[in-house]
């Protein structure tokens, strides 16, 4: 034992547990910048975040106290000659400060209102090249940035990287809404109920859960070396490939001079840096722009029609990429069959199950090849034949739920052994053109009641690529923020080029339109 402690050398360290494989296999792709994966939060505010910035951290050190993993970091243990990775205590000094939280305004020559109110989008781009330090800091960090304020209420862009170890999917949605109804009720000067909120949330198996599935070994017989084959295969043809020398940027113009700084007026991030970075990046994003009605129409359709939302988004998704491959090919009878990832919370199938605000990553995959069924030529395709798709496409996750077979022995060790071999050096063999996040869900902007003081109207999340990514081309963010569409594409630029996954966020919209007429 003693060997452990010569590693861990602060005595409010401690160290809580091995890390699970999947654990290690994240925190190793993470720290080459591979599935950071940030969350962008839009809110309307009645209180003034910025003038109680004392009050805001308050909270954050009360929200801190409800989840053991907000208070953990990761350290290498020498065990017996060999090194080891455990989840340990961050040191008292780290929890108890708010050092990774920030208030930053932007400022420019213009200033102007369309420009500040979009600046949140350089400074989420930013926490994409800048991985989580799991060894040094807590395993998250967040920023708070100023937009304009309208007659009502103050705006703000609200950014918060988690490391991907500590959270997934809804998740992370739901304990930011849990952080803002801290705040709320900081101000009220309400004391947290913690041991209650505890008991509520399942935070006591956010560091130990019984009989946990993901404690697993691979197969005792199972081995695997690196060979030599290349590090890349990719189902992209060559077509969709990029061609960096016409990728164009149209926020450089208009950032071209922007700066952040802290509130007490030093410098912290300029667009330069930013758009730096991005040029030797291979990761791209762009959002989509519908309007609410088109939206609204397609909501209550589906609504009519019993199918549910995330089962039209893939569809939408699906037959947006025909369509661009089709165009970029030349070929109109092309009809490709589509790797579509979806990830699985499964939380609620867990024995006991978890609240989806207990933190932890709980997260497996459901990955069918898809393909449309039906031409858009068709006299019924806009009112029969996409409907009956997507409800197939719904249907499928959730045949695929009910069977219930992510904790089966085999399926366990299976999962265990493709975790082996990533820690290996394996590389896959193909490519998910899509990686969708659709089923996060119908999202409200107010946890409880329409009377809080804090909300989200807007919500984007998405995924970092190195030049090592070699498993995902697109990843979709998709949710509804009460009513509200927010659907971001990141991309992998080494697999796909910016005029083509351009083309499919214009065609996605198209199809929206198409479907609500």
């Amino acid at each position: 034992m003693n060997a452990l402690f010569n590693v861990i050398n602060d005595e409010d360290q401690r160290l809580i547990r091995e890390l699970y494989t999947v654990e290690r296999v994240i925190d190793k792709d993470q720290f080459k910048g591979k599935y950071v994966n940030p969350r962008l939060f839009l809110v309307s505010s009645k209180l003034d975040l910025y003038a109680n910035q004392n009050l805001v951290h308050r909270a954050f050190y009360e929200w801190k106290q409800l989840h053991p993993l907000l208070r953990v970091s990761f350290a290498q243990v020498k065990v017996d000659n060999k090194i080891k990775h455990y989840l340990i205590q961050a040191p008292k000094e780290q929890v108890e400060n708010s050092d990774n939280v920030h208030f930053i305004y932007y400022k420019s020559k213009s200033d102007n209102k369309d420009e500040i109110d979009k600046c949140w989008k350089l400074l989420y781009e930013n926490e994409y090249y800048n991985p989580i330090d799991s060894n040094k800091s807590l395993l998250w960090r967040a920023f708070f940035v100023q937009l304009t304020k309208n007659d009502i209420f103050f705006r703000y862009g609200f950014i918060i990287n988690f490391h991907h170890s500590i959270t997934d999917g809804k998740n992370a949605y739901c304990i930011v809404q849990e952080l803002f109804k801290i705040i709320e009720d900081v101000y009220a000067g309400k004391i947290c109920t913690r041991n209650t909120d505890n008991d509520r949330l399942g935070s006591k198996y956010e560091l130990f859960y019984p009989n946990d599935p993901r404690s697993g070994e691979k197969a005792p017989d199972f081995e695997y070396t690196a060979n030599e084959e290349p590090s890349v295969v990719t189902l992209v043809p060559d077509y969709l490939k990029p061609n960096v020398k016409n990728e164009a940027f149209e926020d450089e113009k208009i950032f071209e001079d922007g700066n952040f700084f802290t509130l007490d007026g030093k410098h912290f991030l300029n667009s330069k840096e930013i758009f730096d970075k991005r040029r030797k990046s291979v990761h791209r994003m762009c959002y989509l722009d519908l309007e609410q009605e088109t939206f609204s129409k397609l909501v209550k359709k589906s609504t009519d029609l019993k199918i549910k939302l995330n089962g039209c988004f893939e569809m939408i998704a699906l037959l947006a990429w025909r369509r661009v491959v089709r165009q970029a090919s030349g070929d109109v009878k092309l009809n490709p069959v589509v790797k579509y990832q979806v990830p699985i919370n499964l939380r609620s199938f867990l024995d006991p199950p978890l609240n989806d605000a207990c933190m932890g990553v709980w997260i497996s995959s459901f990955v069918p090849d898809v393909q449309v069924e039906h031409e858009e030529s068709e006299p019924e395709f806009w009112t029969k034949e996409f409907w009956e798709m997507a409800k197939k496409q719904s249907e499928a996750i959730h045949d695929y739920l009910n069977q219930k077979t992510f904790f089966k022995k085999e399926n366990l060790v299976q999962e265990q052994n493709i975790y082996y071999m990533l820690e290996n050096g394996w590389k896959a063999k193909d490519v998910f053109i899509m990686y969708a996040v659709s089923n996060i869900g119908r999202l409200t902007g107010a946890s409880d009641d329409s009377n809080r003081l804090i909300e989200i109207f807007e919500h984007h999340e998405g995924l970092a690529y190195t030049p090592e990514c070699f498993i995902t081309a697109a990843y979709h963010g998709i949710c509804t923020v009460d009513g509200k569409l927010c659907w971001g594409i990141t991309w992998n630029r080494q697999f796909l080029r910016q005029e083509i996954v351009h083309m499919l966020r214009d065609q996605i919209i198209d199809i929206f339109t198409k479907l609500s007429n």
